[in-house]
């Protein structure tokens, strides 16, 4: 309970607004290692948009150093929208894909308050803010037509001015496996060609 109301306090006092906090635990626990306090938080005027809050303090000693993604998780539902209509446009259809952008890894702790769109911070914060898409077709295509897709797919992100840690586009080949490209954020800023792209396609394994 008592972490429950610090967190929420915490929350409250950055952001300005009432949040709920659940489902409290230590994660990364073992022989020698504490973990961190992690917990499931969403607005209170909104359940569905749900982020998490780590402790990575001195807890047991009282000391708290939260960090938490709700601009990740605000801007990650904002861009969910924005790409869809491109994806369409590409596929004919909307494929099955992920998109997730994440501010813990450089800006944690420098965002506050209001904070503004995905494309405003992008705009202010540049590759401190991390973007991973994850495209997958209903059906598999030839390579040419790999490559092409990919390169419609990384003309479009290029432009979102952010770190793209990952890009990939897969085509299914079985239940458990897949053929399609996956580049991160130095290959994808970075001039190619679709004869180039064919040769960095390959074949994963899926669950």
């Amino acid at each position: 309970m008592a972490q429950r109301i610090a967190t929420e306090s915490y929350l409250k006092d950055k952001y300005g607004k009432d949040f709920v906090v659940s489902n409290y635990r230590v994660e990364g626990s073992g022989i020698g290692i504490e973990g961190d306090p992690t917990a499931d938080a969403y607005p209170k005027e909104d359940r569905t948009l749900k982020f998490e809050v780590i402790d990575r303090g001195r807890f047991k000693e009282g000391q708290h150093a939260y960090s938490d993604d709700y601009p990740g998780a605000v801007w990650s539902r904002e861009e969910n929208e924005n790409i869809k209509p491109k994806l369409k446009e590409i596929f004919g259809y909307l494929p099955e894909y992920e998109l997730n952008i994440s501010t813990l890894h450089d800006l944690d702790g420098q965002i506050s308050g209001e904070f503004g769109s995905f494309m405003q911070a992008s705009q202010k914060y540049g590759e401190k803010i991390t973007y991973v898409l994850r495209v997958k077709a209903n059906k598999p295509f030839d390579e040419e037509n790999i490559a092409k897709t990919y390169l419609r797919l990384k003309e479009d992100v290029i432009n979102r001015n952010a770190h793209i840690s990952v890009l990939s586009y897969a085509n299914p080949i079985n239940e458990t496996s897949v053929r399609g490209i996956a580049l991160g954020n130095e290959d994808i800023k970075a001039p190619i060609t679709q004869e180039q792209l064919k040769s960095r396609i390959k074949v994963w394994s899926i669950r």
